[in-house]
């Protein structure tokens, strides 16, 4: 199947819905396009890898704005029964936090420096670090013998 054309509007195209959040496998599904064509777009042209690249920087903004917008959003959270009190909608809620996880976890996922769960590893070691090894060394050596 012969490559399709790159086209700077097409490109243009896909990078606003980027920067609005859209993933690029809905947006290549709505314009008809493969998304092995736009990752052989990028290879070919490092500007466009580049303008596509930041499309995406913002569009990580846009996801971080959701997620306030839907834990903001209260209004279906609760339900006036037929009785006149009013419950909790725990259906709602919890549709909410599943739409915040799955923002969060795809934000971890394409840029984990940023919003990957931070791990630190701590190394403790005091006094002479070779002094310690060649300790060690004689102690197996004695061992042995």
């Amino acid at each position: 199947m012969p490559a399709s054309k790159l086209k700077p509007e097409t490109v243009t195209a896909i990078c606003a819905r980027l920067e609005e959040g859209d993933t690029l496998v809905g947006i290549c599904k709505d314009m008809g396009l493969g998304r092995r064509t736009v990752y052989d777009w990028m290879g070919r042209d490092p500007a466009v890898a580049e303008q596509i690249r930041a499309a995406e920087r913002l569009g990580e903004e846009a996801i971080e704005a959701s997620l306030l917008e839907i834990a903001d959003d209260g209004r279906n959270d609760w339900m006036e029964k037929q009785d006149g009190t009013v419950i909790l909608n725990g259906e709602n809620v919890q549709r909410s936090k599943l739409r915040i996880w799955t923002r969060m976890k795809l934000l971890a996922i394409k840029n984990p420096d940023k919003y990957g769960e931070k791990q630190t590893v701590k190394h403790d070691v005091t006094g002479n670090l070779a002094e310690q090894i060649r300790e060690r060394r004689e102690r197996a050596q004695r061992r042995d013998d």
